[in-house]
């Protein structure tokens, strides 16, 4: 299928670039390891019910940390370690496969790079040092330095980054995996938008939610858009 003429790819992070869970997974290693140390339980052990109740809870639920604290009965100064564990944390992040040639091939034909990220500016900053995005895209927005309000799906880091980009909303295709987050901000811009079916929300019911394109692999894109 090919669509009109496009200036800009812009991509979410989270599960649309890379797998999210490495990171989180990563931090819960580092966690598992204070609670090992202050419950006298095994670090393993700990780790398998952290991921579980991760599992269990979803990737949406703000309270994380503070629910580990409360479930191996830790005080609530814990809460505040384990998250800046979670904001620091090394965990070696690789590009999906799909995702690194894509954006070479994008590169390669001269497409503006745009990356829009909900979430905390440090654990969004570290990720995409991590994943080395920086000299890879034209302009990077995470959404919470614009002010928490301001994040996916409100209009503004869409914006923000078209501004950034100098291309029109015409001229852009959005690229994201979340149909709660993703779509409702660049469908009111005016972009044109593709699911990535991938992840925590491949299965995710989108009814009432507009989305232009779906697609399950990153090479997907090149039948999109119009060389």
């Amino acid at each position: 299928m090919i669509l009109l003429s496009y200036d800009a790819v812009i991509f979410d992070l989270d599960d649309t670039l890379y797998e999210e869970e490495a990171y989180f997974r990563e931090a819960f290693m580092d966690i598992a390891a204070v609670v090992s140390r202050e419950r006298a339980i095994s670090q393993p052990k700990v780790y398998k019910r952290i991921l579980k109740e991760f599992h269990d809870k979803g990737s949406r639920f703000t309270r994380f940390f503070e629910h580990v604290a409360n479930l191996f009965e830790l005080e609530q100064s814990y809460h505040n370690r384990f998250y800046e564990l979670y904001l620091n944390t090394d965990a070696n992040l690789v590009l999906y496969p799909d995702a690194e040639e894509t954006l070479i091939w994008l590169q390669n034909r001269h497409y503006r790079l745009g990356l829009i990220t909900n979430g905390s500016v440090t654990a969004q900053r570290n990720k995409i040092k991590q994943l080395g995005l920086g000299c890879r895209f034209d302009a990077i927005c995470v959404s919470r330095e614009l002010g928490e309000k301001f994040e996916k799906p409100h209009p503004r880091p869409y914006l923000a980054i078209l501004t950034q980009l100098d291309v029109c909303a015409g001229e852009s295709v959005y690229v994201g995996d979340d149909p709660m987050t993703d779509f409702e901000g660049a469908n009111g811009v005016g972009m044109t938008t593709v699911r990535l079916r991938r992840g925590e929300f491949e299965d995710l019911d989108t009814t009432g939610v507009q989305v232009d394109h779906e697609i399950t692999s990153h090479y997907e894109l090149k039948n999109l858009l119009d060389l």
